[in-house]
């Protein structure tokens, strides 16, 4: 017998672990469906309308923190657009620029410190 073979039947394998999981969930639903399977289609329709607008009254608080955050996210990126909060700091006296030879333009590369 392999150690794999042993560490399975300890631990079991990873479709039994992933069932054993499930199961419960499984469980409710199949409970459910007996119930669901007696309506018709227009009971159907409106119990699926019933749960969207439920859905939608749960999720309204956490749609409405969403916006709150864009616009605060917008405010503060409009401000660091104007002034930034952090500037890189440089020491010009170490920092040279000479014309760069590649392009006709009078265009300046940075050059490493010497």
């Amino acid at each position: 017998m392999a150690v794999a073979d042993i560490l399975k039947k300890i631990f079991g394998s990873k479709s039994d672990r992933d069932m054993k999981a499930i199961r419960p969930v499984l469980d409710k639903i199949l409970a459910v469906y007996p119930e669901i399977d007696k309506l018709t289609n227009d009971e159907l329709r409106a119990r699926s309308a019933a749960l969207r607008t439920r859905i939608a009254e749960v999720e309204k608080p956490f749609e409405d923190r969403i916006a709150q955050i864009k616009l605060e996210m917008n405010r503060i990126s409009r401000y660091r657009k104007k002034k930034p909060l952090l500037q890189k700091a440089t020491n010009w006296s170490r920092t040279r620029m000479r014309p760069s030879r590649s392009s006709s333009t009078r265009s300046f590369r940075k050059l490493s410190p010497s």
